[in-house]
């Protein structure tokens, strides 16, 4: 049989233990939770890993996106607040 052609999307589903919430994340979301897990870091650190992964330059767009990503989750409570 042939696959059909469609647009995939792919997103990230996380549960929370504590709060029993489940969320449902973007890719870069999933991503930069996935890199915090490995190693902790910080928005631009976040955004030269996920731009490394995708064989491209780091670029102010995916900085910006990734700050709000971890400001997103920071209010989720998926993340520890940055309390620098």
């Amino acid at each position: 049989k042939d696959v059909k052609q469609v647009d995939l999307v792919w997103h990230y589903v996380v549960f929370d233990k504590e709060w029993g919430d489940t969320h449902l994340l973007s890719f870069v979301a999933g991503e930069a939770l996935r890199s915090l897990e490995a190693s902790p870091g910080d928005a631009a650190t976040l955004t030269r890993r996920f731009a490394s992964s995708l064989e491209q330059d780091p670029n102010d767009e995916l900085l910006g996106y990734v700050e709000k990503v971890l400001q997103d989750c920071s209010a989720l409570g998926l993340i520890e607040p940055d309390l620098e």
